[in-house]
């Protein structure tokens, strides 16, 4: 990959209008020198007079994909589906990236044995109780901000970064796992064991 691979931030939504609108300001304020896309997968149906608006103002920015059927996996696929980039970053509509955060993703996701990088979501309103949580899922090294990587082979929730090929070649998520089905929300897990 050169110096700045190009990435594609893909961005499921389904109902979250109250988090939607910071997400995406989010993604769009990273500074990144390389080329960078947004996708954003609507399953909604309608969305509030912010979320709207918002949408028009960064028309140029955001490509938005909509689809009927509410199904997480087959959103993410879709996302995939439109790329255009050499990364696939994929952000859940309820989070905020910290400034730097694309940057990071690139800085570690290189050639070698690293297929993918995730990393932790940090409740605003519990961060305490979610580090404290990590810590005893991967070890205390998680609350030192120097620690770098850690290494695990199972999943970590989004956001996560993966190369487009490798994500092609696992052929994405098993939308069989999806929103309305007897095992939702197994689709991430499922995905990561095979990457």
């Amino acid at each position: 990959m050169n110096k700045d691979p190009s990435i594609s931030v893909i961005v499921p939504t389904y109902n979250r209008d109250g988090s939607l609108v910071d997400c995406l300001t989010s993604v769009i304020a990273q500074d990144y020198a390389g080329q960078m896309e947004i996708i954003v997968v609507d399953q909604g149906h309608g969305h509030s007079h912010e979320v709207e608006d918002f949408f028009r103002l960064h028309r140029w920015e955001i490509t938005r994909i909509e689809q009927q059927e509410p199904n997480l996996p087959k959103a993410r696929n879709a996302g995939a589906a439109a790329a255009r980039n050499e990364l696939l970053v994929f952000v859940d509509d309820d989070m905020v990236l910290p400034p730097g955060a694309l940057l990071r993703f690139v800085g570690h996701v290189l050639p070698g044995p690293r297929r993918a990088v995730a990393g932790l979501p940090v409740s605003d309103q519990a961060p305490e109780t979610s580090l404290n949580d990590y810590a005893r899922l991967y070890g205390k090294r998680i609350r030192d901000p120097n620690a770098g990587l850690i290494e695990h082979s199972f999943y970590i929730p989004a956001p996560f970064c993966i190369p487009a090929h490798l994500y092609r070649a696992l052929g994405g998520f098993d939308e069989n796992l999806g929103r309305l089905s007897p095992t939702a929300y197994g689709e991430d897990d499922e995905f990561w064991h095979r990457v």
